[in-house]
């Protein structure tokens, strides 16, 4: 059995499907990531075989598109630039491989090649959501930023529900081209894309903890969800890490560690200047971790602020006094599983509600980055700072083997769907 596992994005979209298909190989099964360009030498370097579904000129250009961290407008820009041109790549790739032996999808819930594959080669699929905001309820919606938290709030029941069918009707325009797509391989018309068509897969994996946010009642296909706990992929480090990094000296008094994600190429200035100046400000050690970040010379206000470019979160975040980052969820499972005082500051999609949770298990607290000041920001540092959170909840490595078990289980009790479709 091959395991062919599908994810596009950032590197934190990435790296559980590394942990999973890292289990998956260990296991003794082979195992293949089709994902962008951009993303080639964090799979060789994880020892995964790699093929490519979209270039990595696309892959920079989506991401430093200038509405990529903006809400809505950045869905259409990751559904017409991510996953369009990556739908038919995947699909042809899949069918390649299933001709050659017996092959099981694992793939992000967005990957619709994965979904076609499915439905067409009759292969068994694994949905993958990464983050509890995936999935829509109207009854309990999550947060959002604080305006359309103000607007689900007061639209009640009748209005919530409303308002995810136009959006859900708008997702659906965009994503338009996937019924002529369909038309060519024979497949008969689906109205609902992205609701009913998008939740088809016979098993769906939550890669989060039941304590971090149990199953909603009204959450679509709930039947089929597995909760396996957080699921993550760090980098190997060696024991002097610290030393080729030059943050030996600053981690042993506990900096304030500042990430705003791997590929979070925007506000790059004004992150500097308000970690920097706030640190200054409270007379407290900083370290700020941005893989984009190139040092203007003369710029830093003193030495116990620095810049790194990337770091191995899980040996990071024990050392920090407070963690501050953008909310991405596999960030948040790393200072959960450090046991860190946490502020998220979130700018776009699941970043809100991951907020939500953090500050609701009395793991930190939210900041909504754009609503920061040097003012507000040393306050939530000074608050966080005394809270003591304790992990909770599968992480890690225990969710990727949970989360294998449910995959090993499940493919090698199905036996392929005979192919009714063939071209």
């Amino acid at each position: 059995m091959k395991y062919i596992f599908l994810t596009l994005g950032t590197k934190g979209d990435l790296n559980p499907f590394l942990g999973l298909a890292r289990e998956m190989k260990q296991r003794g099964y082979e195992t293949l990531i089709l994902t962008t360009e951009g993303h080639r030498a964090d799979c060789q370097t994880a020892g995964i075989p790699f093929e490519s579904v979209l270039s990595a000129e696309d892959h920079a250009a989506g991401l430093n598109h200038p509405n990529a961290w903006v809400p809505l407008r950045g869905l259409k820009v990751y559904l017409q630039k991510y996953i369009l041109p990556a739908i038919l790549p995947s699909f042809e790739i899949i069918r390649r491989h299933s001709e050659l032996g017996p092959c099981t999808i694992v793939c992000n819930n967005l990957m619709l090649g994965g979904l076609l594959a499915h439905e067409k080669l009759g292969l068994p699929l694994f949905s993958v959501f990464l983050a509890p905001y995936s999935h829509m309820s109207v009854s309990d919606p999550g947060k959002d930023t604080p305006a359309n938290d103000l607007l689900l709030k007061f639209a009640g029941t009748f209005g919530r529900r409303h308002i995810f069918a136009g959006y859900l009707k708008l997702l659906n325009s965009w994503l338009a081209p996937v019924h002529e797509i369909r038309r060519t391989l024979g497949l008969p018309p689906v109205k609902d894309l992205m609701g009913e068509w998008r939740y088809s897969a016979p098993a769906i994996l939550n890669l989060w903890p039941d304590s971090f946010c149990s199953v909603k009642p009204d959450w679509r296909a709930k039947e089929r969800m597995h909760q396996v706990g957080f699921v993550d992929f760090d980098r190997a480090a060696g024991p002097d890490w610290m030393d080729q990094l030059r943050i030996r000296d600053l981690l042993e008094r506990r900096p304030i560690v500042f990430t705003m994600g791997s590929e979070m190429n925007h506000h790059l200035e004004k992150q500097f200047e308000l970690f920097s100046q706030t640190c200054l400000r409270l007379r407290k050690p900083g370290l700020m971790v941005s893989s984009a970040w190139r040092k203007p010379q003369g710029r830093y206000p003193s030495a116990d602020f620095r810049v790194i470019q990337g770091a191995p979160y899980a040996q990071l975040f024990p050392h920090a006094s407070v963690v501050l980052n953008h909310g991405g969820i596999g960030t948040v499972a790393k200072a959960i599983n450090a046991k860190r005082p946490i502020i998220t500051a979130p700018l776009a999609y699941d970043q809100f509600d991951n907020g939500y949770h953090v500050t609701r298990h009395g793991f930190g607290l939210s900041l909504p980055f754009h609503k920061m000041n040097t003012m507000n920001l040393g306050k939530a540092i000074l608050s966080a700072a005394e809270l003591r959170p304790t992990s909770h909840g599968s992480g890690g490595a225990g969710g990727a083997k949970l989360a294998c078990d449910v995959i090993e289980n499940t493919s090698t009790a199905h036996s392929q769907v005979k192919r009714t479709n063939n071209f």
